[in-house]
């Protein structure tokens, strides 16, 4: 399956433009549309004094009235809500092994990083410097960032922002375009690494949760869905890849973040987004178990 140049089309989220478009975080703000109708305010009503006590003595009826009603009907809701916890909570001690969305994110957040970059680009008027974002997972403790080929592509400089707030240079220390995969080293230690899952794992219907740091200013932003299909193979900027697709919510921005399963563990690096005229919930990302040989190489070779 693949998405053309239409409606269809898959968007690079780093940069919320079709691959292939210039890499920049230069986002517009959405046009703002009116809501259906005449597009016109409705003139102002002045009210009377009788009409505002009137009102007020209705109002102060239906009031009490509904009150009571509610108070029986949230009473009777509680009740069942409680009910419901208690079965969920029994069922997760007896798998022991889901953890919640919240865990999942604490686990994690620090081993999320915020990449930026500057690029230079010929143009009438002479070079031009453009920034870039995108997202990166970390993948060892002395420094090692794995991340989209396409996030650090034609870069002249990248630096990466950790979720404590540290800055860092970064090095561009290999990357395999054909997979859309790089790697980047940060001088920093004991730093928090992903644990690494398996991606063949993974169902159809698993819960999914995406972290990275969409439109380049909100690094550390969960979003949270289930695996939508496996094995979707997607033709983007000339690649054939095979790749998780999920519902979770992915921004220009998340490219080179984590897709983490129910069990905290790294399943997938994001990579798209379908987007076009009623379109949503179309995120890809490059299963773990296809990323992780890659990068493990790519660090080995840096190291020689």
């Amino acid at each position: 399956m693949a998405f053309n140049d239409g409606d269809g089309r898959i968007i690079n989220p780093a940069t919320g433009k079709p691959y292939g478009g210039f890499y920049n975080t230069n986002y517009e703000a959405p046009e703002h549309q009116s809501p259906e109708g005449s597009g016109q305010l409705a003139a102002p009503r002045y009210v009377t004094r009788k009409a505002l006590i009137f009102s007020l003595i209705i109002a102060i009826i239906i009031s009490t009235c509904t009150g009571a009603f509610l108070g029986l009907w949230i009473s009777s809701r509680t009740e069942k809500t409680s009910y419901s916890r208690l079965s969920n909570e029994s069922l997760e001690d007896a798998t022991g092994s889901d953890m919640t969305i919240e865990e999942i994110v604490n686990a994690n957040a620090d081993s999320v990083v915020e990449i930026t970059t500057e690029s230079e680009q010929m143009s009438l008027f002479g070079v031009q410097t453009s920034e870039g974002a995108g997202s990166g997972v970390i993948v060892t403790k002395d420094g090692y960032i794995a991340t989209n080929y396409h996030v650090i592509e034609g870069s002249r400089s990248v630096s990466v922002k950790l979720h404590s707030g540290k800055k860092y240079d970064a090095t561009v220390v290999g990357y395999d375009e054909s997979n859309d995969l790089a790697v980047l080293k940060i001088d920093a230690d004991n730093l928090n690494p992903v644990t690494i899952g398996k991606s063949s794992s993974v169902a159809v219907g698993d819960l999914a949760v995406a972290i990275g740091n969409p439109l380049g200013t909100l690094g550390g932003t969960a979003t949270s869905g289930i695996i939508s299909s496996l094995d979707r193979k997607l033709s983007i900027d000339g690649r054939q890849l095979s790749l998780l697709q999920t519902d979770s919510a992915i921004n220009p921005g998340n490219s080179g973040g984590g897709l983490f399963d129910q069990n905290g563990k790294l399943i997938g690096i994001v990579v798209a987004k379908g987007s076009g005229t009623g379109i949503e919930g179309l995120g890809f990302a490059i299963p773990v178990d296809t990323a992780a040989p890659i990068i493990n190489q790519i660090i080995e070779d840096a190291e020689k």
